[in-house]
């Protein structure tokens, strides 16, 4: 029970103890000396409210407030405002930093909220009120107001979830119309295949000649010299060396076939890292396998 109030500089009070009892108190006296000012100090001090006309309420000339509350189990909770300063001190216990709401330490005391006061021009109590603020009231004392967030947040996540889909169907629709320019690249690759197998002959042909080059080289100098180092079967050195011309003529084609793969490969390194922009996930948009062969 609320036993003991003390303002400064609330009003027309420069500073004022007031003693409660238990049972009804009254506050009795001519209009414009104070009375509505001790009823407000206790709202604020209790609960905080209204946080945007706590500075009107101060006192002409002064900078700030200081508003006590004791009861019968000698808890003292008090509310200090001033320039530089915004507390609350509970029991000794100082609490900076006082928001619009009003700390659990005050509430775990008094328990007092809008349901235990009235203004001077409010109505009667909930016959005042919409039917939607009723209902809002009473969902809040029986905590059905929990469900009514919960429902309202599923519903809100449902919207943005929503949403973020739409999003996506939309980059989806984007990415398969750009894959549709490497329809072929699965013929492209088996091409480039066959052209590193051609590769791979043309270079064991390249060795081949040249180590005929080599030898029909080792023929003609020991031919000339008439030294002992002339092969035993010169006829069949000479018989493959005219068959150089051939392997030159194939050697040809197959230089053409190399810059074909070469352009080819080029071609197919930068398909491949358009494909790996496309899908960084390794999951083809198109049929949504994982583990793109890239």
């Amino acid at each position: 029970m609320l036993t003991k109030l003390i303002i400064e500089n609330i009003q027309s009070h420069k500073h004022t103890v007031t003693n409660f009892k238990s049972g009804i108190n009254a506050i009795i006296g001519p209009s414009g000396t104070g009375k509505s000012a001790l009823v407000r100090s206790i709202i604020i001090n209790l609960t905080n409210q209204p946080a945007q006309m706590q500075s009107q309420l101060i006192r002409h000339g002064e900078k700030g407030y200081c508003i006590t509350t004791e009861d019968d189990r000698n808890n003292s909770i008090t509310r200090k405002k001033a320039p530089g300063i915004n507390q609350y001190i509970v029991n000794d216990n100082v609490l900076e930093a006082v928001n619009k709401s009003v700390p659990v330490d005050v509430q775990d005391i008094f328990n007092f909220t809008e349901i235990n006061y009235s203004s001077q021009l409010s109505g009667a109590f909930l016959f005042h009120f919409t039917s939607g603020e009723i209902g809002k009231y009473i969902n809040s004392i029986v905590d059905l107001d929990i469900m009514t967030n919960c429902l309202s947040n599923i519903e809100k996540r449902k919207n943005k979830e929503s949403r973020n889909i739409e999003q996506l169907e939309k980059e989806l629709t984007e990415k398969e119309t750009e894959l549709e320019r490497y329809a072929g690249l699965s013929d492209m690759v088996k091409d480039i295949k066959k052209l590193k197998k051609l590769d791979n002959k043309k270079n064991t042909i390249i060795k081949l000649i040249s180590n005929l080059k080599k030898l029909y080289g080792q023929y003609i100098e020991c031919k000339q010299k008439h030294t002992v180092g002339i092969p035993t079967m010169p006829e069949k050195l000479l018989a493959e060396y005219q068959a150089i011309d051939q392997k030159i003529v194939l050697l040809s084609e197959y230089s053409d076939l190399k810059d074909l793969y070469d352009n080819g490969n080029k071609h197919l390194q930068q398909m491949e890292k358009e494909l790996k922009r496309l899908t960084p996930d390794n999951i083809c948009p198109l049929c949504g396998k994982e583990g793109i062969n890239r």
